[in-house]
């Protein structure tokens, strides 16, 4: 029915295991192998599970370091046709490495958060505490805490839950200013 209606689709191939990854996403180079009392050893498996995919934005800067599930964001985000766009993600993609990469690549972004995602540690443990109903939060109250560069905002809003969420567009005219 999609491709009745004219929508094109794209994904990138994906195939579980750190061996593999997503199709496309280039890995940083191997680490040199470690050395113990004169023996070479090889990676271990954890090793491997920890290898980071690399997003270079421009020449000159900053490099961006994400994990697997990260990039695929980012790469098919670079698949769309040249433009600024305002991503909207959850909370298995959500992380401020992320949005500070989508951000540098001229692109807005916001998303729910997980408490383990580098997100403020404050935010996290009212969170946490949030499950005893001792998080300090009124309903509908909303805390926003920038990350160091101000890049990104790190929010937590009081619902019937605490929700935790980040936001690289803050005023919503960002697009006009990228």
């Amino acid at each position: 029915i999609a491709a009745q209606l004219g929508i094109f689709m794209r994904w990138i191939w994906h195939q579980p295991g750190a061996k593999y990854g997503p199709v496309g996403v280039q890995k940083k180079p191997a680490s040199q192998k470690k050395k113990t009392k004169g023996k070479v050893k090889a990676s271990s498996e954890t090793d491997k599970v920890e290898d980071v995919i690399y997003v270079a934005m421009e020449a000159e800067a900053k490099i961006v370091a994400l994990n697997s599930t990260q990039s695929v964001v980012v790469a098919l985000i670079n698949l769309l046709p040249i433009s600024t766009y305002h991503v909207f993600v959850d909370n298995l993609f959500s992380s401020p490495d992320l949005f500070r990469s989508l951000r540098q690549h001229g692109h807005g972004a916001t998303g729910t958060a997980r408490s383990n995602c580098g997100i403020y540690n404050g935010l996290v443990e009212a969170k946490k505490a949030d499950k005893t109903g001792k998080s300090g939060f009124q309903f509908n109250e909303i805390k926003i805490i920038p990350t160091a560069d101000n890049q990104v905002n790190q929010v937590a809003w009081k619902d019937n839950a605490l929700v935790l969420f980040l936001s690289t567009v803050f005023a919503g005219d960002e697009r006009t200013k990228l």
